[in-house]
This record gives structure tokens, sequence and C-alpha cells, in this order.
């Protein structure tokens, strides 16, 4: 590895995010080619189905890419899925070096860079490893565990309560704080909600129009309260809404499927904990990669009593409840000792509005 290596995987890196929360369920890829000192060739991944940044990148470069070194984010796929084997388009390119920043995780894809040894194929890999796995993490996470990336969310007043004892909400914080949770929306694969939050607010879980991307909206009816009419089932995005129901509800979202298109999927008679364990069974098998969770606080500490906690944005308004009757951000489904309490490593604290937002990643250790 050379720092001309590093040069050019930092443009391939630059060339990958141009995909940033574009390609569900794929990651984002970028690749350059490079020859005789000079790039001759750029493309990154636009979209599932479309073709990756390898191809992209040797289309840019047309017959140049004979005899030039190939820089790539992640290594070329070895498989046929919904578009041909890179790893064998850079063989047949007259690619004379690979240089990759990562292997791919996924069993299904990996094996390209092996395939390119065997051919003869120079390859060097490990450049800029950690900077492409910080770029995919939400990917190769939920590759490597089986499950989604879990980011909670909250807003609260600056004594930690999300709405009165009378259950008044709206509104906690400041529009700015609102529109910067709906643009973090955007750059998740779905939302999750509880079926009190879908009751006391009617949110629409929506992320700013500008996003590009429509998330899922998930939302957990273990006990089967929900009516059916609310406007995350009747609107127009309701066919990109999945109603897990409890045994009193199922009937009513069958209803809602056969008139708007949501998906019912039946919950087993059971708690919460069951009903959030169904639907990391589900974001498993539709390859939900990100999931933001903004329901109350039962449904916040069922996730993180069940170690479905990755990372977590808290909104705070500079409001005191006072008498601490108010809603509080979670509550876990038994009482827990000091020891157990999640522990987060803050790495981000900054004013948005007239608000503050905190980031933190949860301690494993």
């Amino acid at each position: 590895m050379t720092k001309s290596d590093e040069r050019y995987m930092e443009l391939a890196l630059a060339e990958a995010r141009k995909g940033e929360f574009q390609t569900w369920p794929n990651p984002w890829v970028g690749a350059v080619l490079v020859k005789g000192g000079k790039v001759v060739g750029r493309g990154w991944h636009r979209g599932a189905g479309l073709p990756h940044a390898e191809i992209e990148a040797l289309r840019s470069a047309g017959t140049k890419a004979r005899g030039a070194t190939l820089y790539v984010t992640l290594e070329p796929c070895a498989h046929y899925g919904r578009t041909s084997p890179c790893a064998v388009a850079v063989l047949e390119a007259g690619i004379r070096r690979v240089v990759g920043a990562c292997p791919d995780p996924n069993p299904k894809a990996q094996g390209g860079f092996a395939f390119l040894k065997r051919h003869k194929v120079e390859v060097t890999e490990g450049v800029l490893a950690a900077e492409a796995e910080n770029l995919n993490r939400y990917f190769m996470h939920s590759v490597r565990t089986g499950r989604p990336w879990v980011t909670l969310k909250s807003a609260a007043s600056l004594d930690g309560r999300t709405a009165t004892s009378r259950g008044e909400s709206k509104w906690i914080t400041s529009a700015e704080a609102r529109a910067d949770a709906r643009t973090l929306r955007g750059r998740c694969d779905a939302i999750l909600v509880g079926a009190g939050t879908v009751t006391a607010d009617e949110p629409t879980l929506m992320p700013e129009p500008k996003a590009g991307f429509l998330p899922w909206r998930l939302v957990l009816d273990p006990k089967g309260g929900l009516r059916g009419d609310e406007s995350v089932f009747r609107d127009e995005w309701a066919s990109r809404t999945v109603w897990f129901a409890g045994v009193g509800a199922f009937k009513r979202a069958l209803d809602a499927s056969r008139r708007t298109g949501v998906q019912a999927q039946a919950l087993r008679p059971g708690d919460l904990a069951a009903a959030v364990r169904a639907a990391m069974e589900w974001m498993r098998v539709n390859e939900i990669r990100r999931v933001m969770v903004e329901g109350g606080a039962a449904t916040l500490g069922a996730f993180l009593g069940q170690g479905y906690g990755d990372e977590m944005v808290m909104y705070f308004a500079p409001r005191l409840e006072g008498s601490g009757r108010g809603r509080g951000m979670f509550d876990f489904p038994r009482e827990r000792s000091l020891k157990e309490w999640p522990r987060l490593r803050l790495d981000e604290v900054a004013s948005v509005g007239p608000d503050l937002r905190l980031h933190g990643i949860f301690d494993r250790s």
C-alpha cells in the first residue's frame, strides 16, 4: 500500500458517498480507475438492480480500462444476483491490479478477491478499510448480525419528560428539531412506533420531501387497540406501512390491507417484547439495514430491554415539566440495578434551533 493508493481510494470513497441512503438494501460503493497516474474512469452504485460501481467505472473508462488499476471501496461481487458478477467483468476488461478497501461480509457476494487472485490479477486489500467500514456501518452490521442497526430517538424536556401527565406533547421541541428528526428519517430504511404514539400523535412518520427515499413505517399493536382508520393506514403511503396487529385488531388490519395496501402481520398472543421480536424478524427477512424507533417510553424500553439498541438520538428542549408526573423517556419491563442501566458513549452535542441534540453509541463493554 502506498500514499497514492490511499489518495485514489479517497476518491473512490467520495464516489461511494454519492449513493448514500439511495441504494437499499445494497451498500454504498464507489470505484475509480487509474492508468499512467491519471484517473480514467469513475463510478458509483446508484440503486438495487442497477450496475455496480465497478461496472460504471469500466463504462466510464471505455478502452482505457485495459491495463489500469481499479480502486474500489468494497470487494467486487462474485455471484449472479440482480446483476452479473463484477469480478468477472473486471477480469475481462483487462484490469492489471485491484485495490480494495474491505471485503464484502455477505456470504452470497464474497469471493471476488479470491477469484481475481486465482486469475493472476494483483490484489491489494485493506486500503482505508476503517473509513470504508464506517461508511457502510449499517449494511455491515445488518449482514453480520442478522438484524438492522437500531437507532432509538426521543424528544423531551430537560428533565426528561416527553408529555404532560395528561398526554399533551405537541410540541415540546422546536420546529427546527422536528425538521432535523425528519431528515434523520430519510436516512433510515424503516421507522417504527407503538400503537400509543399512533393514537396520541397521528404521526405521518415521513421524512423531509427532498429525502428521495420512502422508509417503511412499522406499527406495533400487540394489544390490538388500533381501529384501522388512523392516518398511517389510509394516507397515500399506506402501502409502505406494516401493521403488527394483536388478535383483536388483525381482522381490521386485513380490512385495511384490502382498502389501502397496508401489510397486515398477525402477532401471537403476547406482550410488547414479543411484538418487538416479530418486527425484528420481519426486518431481517426484508433486509432492513437501519430502523429508527420513535415509539413512546414502553416501546423504547422494550427494545433496550432486549438489547436492541445501537445508538440513541435525543432532542432536549429548554423546558422543565417540574412535577415529575409527566411521561418519561423510557419504561423498562422490569426494574434494573444501577449496573444494568444502559450506558451511552456520547459523541455529539449540538444546538438545533433553541434545542439540544445528543447522539451516543450504546456501550457494550
